[in-house]
């Protein structure tokens, strides 16, 4: 069986997450939050914790790509 991902976009309180939990339910399937996730690799100190807490601080965008610049 092959896995399938959706990934919703938009911008702060736009509604994402009630987007995102509606189809993990609709569809009988998991939903992980990305800021979930975030906070807790920062929470960690993880090395990609690390770099997305430096640029949240210096103000940049955290590009999807991001882990492409880590070895996970």
């Amino acid at each position: 069986m092959k896995t399938k991902f959706i990934g919703v976009y938009g911008e702060t309180c736009a509604g994402k997450s009630t987007v995102g939990e509606y189809l993990s339910s609709a569809m009988n399937c998991r939903y992980i939050s990305f800021g979930d996730l975030k906070r807790d690799e920062i929470a960690n100190s993880t090395e990609i914790g690390v770099l997305i807490e430096d640029l949240l601080r210096s103000g940049s965008r955290i590009h999807a790509d991001l882990g492409g610049s880590v070895k996970l």
